[in-house]
């Protein structure tokens, strides 16, 4: 095989695709000749022509082109040989339904997440999984193993946490994470690069995830990792210092993410002032930049802070709460959701849970038509967080309604997103697996390898044909393929509808249908639940009446 690239479509991305396709044909030349043009086929797209002797790709830019080397790939293995996986794209054409088609990957535990952080191994293969799945930008989260003021026990495990320390010497500032020497703290600052390069190099978008901003979580912690160096007084501009050396050493972040409520270490109140001095120093970098503020809390305080020149702020509210639930979006918000005067002493959870307390599970009102940003999704982990989902219906509906209203796209937590939150990791319990001969490692994530490749390539194209998938399938299971298939769909469909129906409590710390122990089968046993509703339920009969006032 030979591959002619116009100059204009020649990138990074399509030379790593280019080694993906290599790496499939062997490297041999027989068989068509591939030749990628340039031409306006929509967002991030291409279409294939093709004769006995030659696949024309024509492309919209590095990325598109690069969908197509890979879209050969996968016909590849389907088809067996070249020239029957040519003949058969023929005619075919795909774009974006949506720039943001984002995955989320969280660092929750020192002890089990530190091994996969620093592997530049494990980087090289789930980033090229996640970019054959076109998903649009990968988001590195950090700080959601806890939420500052409402954990009753504080934080132990903070690694990562209160991100700045862990990777930055900041000129001009004294602060560090006690625990972390000054080689480890180099170390990850080196890693984070590498991610971010690789992330770029596969035409995806790198998103940095800052979601805690409290240095010391307060009530009953004790930080494995100290944060010395800093007082009430010099927090914020130590953050607007941070933040500009941050991206000073990594120029190549194209946004951030914040959790802007009083759970990511801010309070409510005058939370404006904290978030300025971040927007402020964001904005004299000079570099555009993405702002996405995390919809709960959000009021207009925060709106005109973060409208600063070259700062493109973007709203992300959950789709289902925090569950996976079905594509179509929430058309109504539980009375108890409802606005409510902010009692006195509540100044730290005073707009989050209070005044406007109907932006924590949904869009809000942030959908009106003269509204001052973007607002992409985010579908949370709390339904699916263990065993395999994969349905095309699913994730080809969530793929079609995720711009419902004029919203820009999309971000999934994925799967083992919260293992080991809020202190739960023990060395050496990352993988799912116990037996010795299902062991995964640092490759835990390929056990949810056809997960990924539903939601990317669903979200990308809703309509997508089915044989961007079963490549895989058949790659994996042999002559089984046709039976997985048909299978996981129907059962994947069950968790989401439970999650809609049934609809006990938005958090997922409280309500888990997949492991569903907190509400009692039978008449009087004694409920122990943390379902967010107005009157304690059981599975099956009649209320049982509260004894307690309900949590919201």
């Amino acid at each position: 095989m030979t591959l002619t690239i116009a100059p204009e479509l020649d990138g990074p991305p399509v030379r790593w695709a280019a080694e993906i396709l290599t790496g499939r044909t062997g490297g041999t030349a027989d068989g068509p000749s591939v030749e990628l043009v340039a031409g306006d086929i929509g967002p991030q797209g291409y279409a294939y022509a093709a004769s006995d002797d030659r696949l024309l790709i024509t492309a919209t830019d590095a990325v598109g082109a690069s969908y197509g080397l890979v879209g050969l790939a996968d016909q590849l293995s389907l088809a067996g040989d070249l020239r029957s996986a040519v003949a058969g794209l023929d005619g075919r054409s795909a774009a974006a339904a949506m720039p943001v088609r984002g995955i989320m990957r969280s660092f929750s535990s020192v002890d089990e997440d530190l091994g996969w952080f620093t592997s530049r191994e494990f980087w090289v293969d789930y980033l090229d999984w996640i970019a054959q799945a076109r998903f649009s930008r990968f988001h590195l989260t950090l700080g959601m193993q806890y939420n500052y003021g409402a954990d009753l026990n504080g934080a132990t495990d903070n690694y990562l946490c209160f991100a700045y320390p862990f990777f930055l010497d900041v000129p001009g500032w004294d602060v560090r994470a006690e625990g972390v020497s000054d080689e480890e703290r180099d170390r990850n600052l080196e890693i984070l690069k590498f991610i971010i390069a690789e992330t770029k190099r596969r035409g995806l978008d790198f998103q940095m995830g800052l979601w805690n901003h409290a240095y010391d979580y307060g009530r009953n912690s004790v930080h494995r990792f100290p944060i010395t160096g800093l007082t009430p007084d010099t927090h914020a501009d130590y953050c607007a210092a941070a933040i500009t050396e941050l991206l000073r050493e990594c120029p190549d972040i194209d946004g951030f993410s914040f959790r802007v409520h009083y759970e990511g270490g801010i309070p409510d109140e005058g939370h404006e002032r904290f978030w300025g001095k971040v927007f402020d120093a964001l904005s004299a970098t000079g570099k555009p930049l993405q702002v996405d503020m995390h919809a709960k809390g959000v009021d207009d305080a925060l709106l005109d802070a973060v409208d600063k020149p070259g700062l493109k702020p973007v709203l992300g509210a959950k789709y289902w709460a925090e569950h996976q639930g079905l594509p179509y979006h929430q058309a109504s918000i539980r009375r108890m959701e409802e606005s409510k005067p902010v009692p006195p002493g509540h100044e730290l959870t005073a707009i989050t849970e209070f005044s406007r307390r109907f932006t924590r599970y949904g869009y809000g009102d942030f959908l009106n038509t003269d509204r001052r940003t973007d607002l992409i999704f985010r579908v949370w982990p709390g339904t699916q967080k263990l065993l395999l989902w994969g349905d095309p219906a699913l994730a080809a509906g969530y793929g079609r309604l995720s711009t419902f209203a004029g919203a820009i796209g999309i971000d999934v937590c994925e799967p083992l997103f919260f293992k080991g939150r809020k202190g739960s990791g023990v060395p050496g319990r990352r993988d799912p697996y116990i037996a010795d001969d299902l062991r995964l490692g640092l490759a835990d994530w390929t056990k949810y390898k056809y997960t990924y490749r539903l939601w990317g390539r669903k979200l990308y194209n809703p309509d997508a044909p089915a044989d961007e998938w079963r490549g895989y399938l058949r790659q994996t299971y042999g002559d089984y393929a046709e039976a997985v298939e048909k299978a996981l769909a129907p059962l994947s469909r069950i968790l989401p509808l439970v999650t809609v129906v049934h609809g006990v409590g938005g958090s997922n710390n409280g309500n888990w249908p997949e492991m569903y122990t907190s509400l009692p089968v039978t008449q009087g046993s004694t409920p122990v639940t943390t379902a967010r509703t107005p009157r304690r339920r059981r599975c099956g009969g009649p209320s049982v009446p509260s004894t307690r006032r309900p949590s919201t």
